[in-house]
C-alpha cells in the first residue's frame, strides 16, 4: 500500500497557515478543527514547515505567555521529514518513527498534496493486516477440506 492509498481513504484536504499567523490563532484553528498540526506555507503557496501541538507546547515552555503572541514562523518545525505519492506507507511510518513525529507533509514536485498522520497509517496498516488475516483463514479452511462434511 501506498501513501496515495492513506489519502484515498481520508482526502486531500490539509489545513494550512501563514508564516505570520501568531500561535493563539492557530491554537484555535487546532482546536476548532480537532487536528494536531498545521502545515505552514509561503507566499509561493510551497511547504515552509509545520506547526504541532508539540511545538506549541515547547514555546511556551520556552517563553511563557509570550509565546500565544508569537508568529507560526518562530515556533514551527523547518526541517520536516516529507513524503511522496508514491511512497510505501511502510517508509512513511519509518519517517514517523525516525523523526519522532505524527505528521507528515505529502509533497510532489514542491507542492502539497496531503498531510498523513500517525492515525492515518496505522489505520491503513491494520486493514492491510485484517486483509492478510482473513486470506489465510480462507486458505487455511481451503487447504483442509476436501470438500466433504465431517462428521465426529
Amino acid at each position: 500500500m501506498l501513501v496515495s492509498d492513506a489519502l484515498k481513504k481520508k482526502g486531500t484536504e490539509v489545513v494550512t497557515t501563514k508564516p505570520e499567523t501568531s500561535i493563539v490563532d492557530i491554537t484555535h484553528v487546532l482546536r476548532g478543527k480537532g487536528i494536531g498540526a498545521v502545515v505552514v506555507v509561503g507566499q509561493t503557496g510551497g511547504v515552509s514547515g509545520i506547526i504541532t501541538e508539540r511545538d506549541i507546547v515547547h514555546g511556551i515552555a520556552m517563553h511563557g505567555d509570550r509565546a500565544l503572541s508569537l508568529p507560526a514562523r518562530q515556533l514551527m518545525t523547518v526541517n520536516m521529514a516529507t513524503c511522496r505519492l508514491d511512497d510505501p506507507i511502510e517508509k512513511a511510518m519509518q519517517q514517523m518513527i525516525d523523526h519522532a513525529c505524527r505528521h507528515l507533509p505529502v509533497v510532489e514536485h514542491g507542492e502539497l498534496q496531503g498531510l498523513v498522520s500517525m492515525s492515518d497509517v496505522i489505520k491503513l496498516r491494520l486493514e492491510q493486516l485484517q486483509s492478510v488475516a482473513a486470506a489465510s483463514e480462507k486458505s487455511d479452511v481451503d487447504d483442509h477440506s476436501d470438500g466433504w462434511p465431517v462428521t465426529a
